[in-house]
């Protein structure tokens, strides 16, 4: 019900759009999921950074985060410490090119 034009992948408006269904809400707080950020949400179910959630993606990903409030909390850190990381690595990467040989 989530992918709302059939192409059998959810876009963040989608997903958005959904959330705001009393039936949706009531799915996340069945496996302990407080949805208050969707974007956040999302970027978090989105594994492979498609901008787009697969079936797959969506099971595995609510399964991931179900339960306590620490498990979706490691997985923001993780996913921000994981976006730090690759932000360091190009900042070094173009410092070492501008240093003469």
């Amino acid at each position: 019900e989530m992918d709302e034009n059939s192409d059998g992948v959810v876009s963040l408006e989608e997903f958005d759009d959904k959330l705001q269904d009393e039936r949706v809400i009531a799915y996340f707080k069945s496996l302990n999921l407080e949805v208050t950020d969707t974007r956040t949400m999302f970027r978090l179910i989105d594994s492979d950074n498609s901008a787009k959630i697969d079936i797959t993606e969506f099971l595995s990903g609510c399964y991931e985060l179900q339960g306590e409030a620490r498990s979706i909390d490691a997985k923001i850190m993780k996913m921000q410490l994981e976006r730090l990381l690759y932000i360091s690595e190009q900042m070094f990467e173009r410092t070492n090119a501008l240093q003469p040989a």
